[in-house]
């Protein structure tokens, strides 16, 4: 058996308050070939169809250009650059997508 990597989905202390985080971490082998997305979209269903999370981040390291794509290519849209542990992050927001009720 292989392990491909591990998602992340709890609730992250930050400079504005708690927020709901999720994220991928995956072995190097396995990059490029869509598990990130997918992980991503399995993190998000849970968040907000389980969870109901009306809003959910994801960060990485600023330099780190194919998790940034994954989170775009997800619906995050890039917010601003946080320092964690002294060292510059990007911080991306996704906010719970309307129902069809709340579409019409």
């Amino acid at each position: 058996m292989t392990l491909l990597g591990a998602e992340v989905c709890h609730v992250r202390r930050l400079v504005a308050g708690e927020r709901l985080e999720v994220g991928w971490v995956l072995h190097r082998r396995f990059w490029g070939q869509g598990y990130a997305t997918e992980i991503g979209r399995a993190g998000l269903a849970f968040a907000f169809n389980d969870l109901g999370a009306d809003e959910v981040i994801s960060f990485t390291e600023t330099h780190n250009h194919r998790s940034r794509a994954v989170m775009e290519r997800l619906g995050f849209r890039h917010s601003k650059d946080i320092p964690v542990n002294g060292e510059p992050f990007a911080l991306y927001l996704l906010n719970r997508p309307p129902t069809a009720d709340q579409a019409s």
